[in-house]
């Protein structure tokens, strides 16, 4: 889809790199370039991924979701690649970074949607916390799902994780016992 909104824009040579929109005759569509740079980023490290090269696809996802903390398919993505590299600590301490980021960019990118339509959430406050749909701050509580899941996948890995660190201690304790041994 990309590539073919990128065809149209250079087709119609309707981009504008001075104002960072691109505007489409005839259609309410404006993608900034910060947005566009971000899903082009996204497909070539989907697509390095596909190829195999894991670190490539790793550093691209990181560029994405350092730049768009709310881009749930490049923490996921990553997440993905570390668990297929065996790279228990490093999931972990990016589990810990996307649950801190994801929350802050949510409820920010929350807030200054509230301040932008003041009334449209006048209008319909009553009725989404009448569907429970608001938490006790007032704002969305549909994220908390997803947030739920990298928790719970985190509390799981870290199990995991300290018994690794225990059977890891039994082994270098029983050759410390077994070397003890034969110098007696």
């Amino acid at each position: 889809m990309v590539d073919q909104l990128l065809a149209i824009f250079i087709a119609r040579r309707w981009i504008c790199t001075e104002a960072y929109f691109i505007t489409i005759p005839n259609h309410d569509i404006a993608m900034s370039k910060k947005s566009f740079n971000i899903n082009l980023k996204f497909q070539s490290a989907s697509k390095l991924e596909k190829q195999g090269d894991f670190q490539g696809a790793l550093r691209l996802y990181k560029q994405v979701s350092s730049t768009d903390p709310l881009h749930v398919e490049a923490w996921t993505r990553q997440m993905i690649i570390l668990r297929k590299l065996k790279k228990i600590e490093q999931e972990l301490g990016l589990l810990t970074k996307a649950i801190k980021s994801y929350q802050e960019a949510s409820v920010t990118s929350q807030r200054e949607w509230i301040n932008a339509n003041q009334e449209k959430v006048d209008r319909s406050r009553n009725l989404a916390q009448l569907l429970g749909l608001l938490n006790d701050t007032g704002l969305s509580a549909v994220q908390a799902d997803l947030i739920f899941k990298w928790k719970k996948r985190k509390d799981l890995l870290q199990l995991r994780w300290d018994k690794l660190q225990q059977q890891q201690v039994k082994k270098a304790n029983q050759k410390k016992n077994s070397v003890i041994r034969l110098v007696k």
